[in-house]
């Protein structure tokens, strides 16, 4: 069945609604594109929601998530909250990778079974010619069979990246507003080097970014924050690794989002002592008893130098762990790059972690 329009009377929320097809339930949101309303029956509007096939759009229509309507004033018991509601996002995921993996494997199947008939038909002592002529006639006999599992597969796999990529749009969107209401004071950056760099260079523009992200979780947007000490950004020519010391963070002009989130962590360890203490006590209850080895042993990383260590417990990352002999810590750099790149995995593959990021995060103070 195909996607079609329909205008309901909704007032300010009138706009054409398109209309799911089979599988995506009796009920649906009506309001703008995108955007959730009050619940029509399926003749006024249907869901919003839509996936290739019926199997897939009945997995997206039970998947909502929503935190509670009341969250906890505890910052620990509120991380425990959104984790809650993160996981329920993972299961229709799972589901969703799931229907994929079953495609995947009998298109396997069918590229098997076609190479086995092929291995059957052909005398491998007959000239070149003809051994080429059997495999064009095996494919051709196989080729409505073959075509349809890759097609089947295509379509899953892309709906797959779809909704994958929305959770993750999804759970940022949560983790903004389990935001708690305080007045922390915000991040900014400032470009120092090269002083010409302007607002226009993609990497200032993923500073930008970084910052927008961490300012959300910090504090509720609907409080008035001052800005606080900004991070003082030097850009380097070539390729270097990214680092921060102090409020000095050093990058090149391809860093990424994800890096600058991951160095404004350190950033909040330097300047706020709640939040560092919080990281501290993580690291030491996960890692008590264990010695110290070699980064690069533990991540399979020969990039790193050979002072390099860490204790790497069962992080999802051997690097959660690493040892800095001035006490600093990567669990909240880790957790936050986390946090922006893999919420849902990061909820459900480490909780502790995951709560632990969030709690620090929230009691942050950049006026100490």
């Amino acid at each position: 069945m195909a996607d079609r329009k329909i205008s309901t009377p909704l007032g300010s929320q009138g706009d054409a609604v398109p209309l799911g097809g089979p599988g995506s339930g009796n009920w649906g949101h009506a309001g703008r594109k995108g955007k959730r309303g009050g619940s029509l029956p399926r003749w006024s509007a249907m869901s919003v929601k839509s996936g290739k096939t019926a199997q897939i759009r009945q997995v997206v229509a039970r998947s909502g998530a929503r935190l509670p309507s009341k969250l906890s004033d505890d910052p620990t018991e509120r991380a425990g909250q959104v984790r809650k509601a993160f996981a329920q996002m993972a299961e229709a995921e799972g589901r969703l990778k799931a229907i994929t993996s079953d495609a995947g494997q009998k298109l396997r199947e069918v590229s098997n079974a076609r190479q086995r008939a092929f291995s059957a038909a052909v005398d491998w002592d007959a000239p070149v010619a003809e051994i080429n002529a059997v495999q064009d006639r095996i494919n051709a006999e196989w080729a409505t069979r073959y075509n349809g599992a890759l097609e089947d597969w295509r379509a899953k796999d892309a709906a797959y990246n779809e909704v994958r990529n929305g959770r993750v749009a999804r759970a940022r969107e949560l983790l903004l507003a389990a935001a708690p209401d305080t007045p922390a004071k915000s991040f900014k950056w400032e470009a120092v080097e090269p002083r010409n760099i302007t607002m226009r260079s993609q990497v200032m523009k993923n500073a930008q970014v970084a910052a927008d992200f961490v300012n959300g979780l910090v504090r509720s947007r609907s409080v008035a924050s001052e800005v606080g000490m900004p991070a003082m950004l030097r850009i380097k020519k070539g390729s270097v690794r990214a680092s921060c010391r102090e409020n000095d963070v050093k990058c090149d002009r391809k860093t990424s989002v994800r890096t600058l989130v991951h160095e404004f962590g350190h950033f909040i360890e330097h300047y706020s002592p709640v939040p560092f203490a919080h990281a501290v006590a993580f690291l030491r209850s996960r890692t008590q008893g264990e010695k110290l080895v070699s980064l690069s042993a533990a991540t399979g990383n020969s990039g790193y130098r050979p002072n390099e260590q860490t204790r790497p417990d069962r992080f999802l990352s051997a690097y959660v762990g690493k040892h800095y002999a001035h006490g600093s810590t990567e669990v909240l750099s880790m957790g936050l790059e986390y946090l922006y790149a893999e919420p849902l995995w990061f909820a459900t593959q480490d909780p502790g972690h995951f709560d632990a990021t969030l709690t620090a995060i929230w009691t942050y103070d950049a006026n100490r």
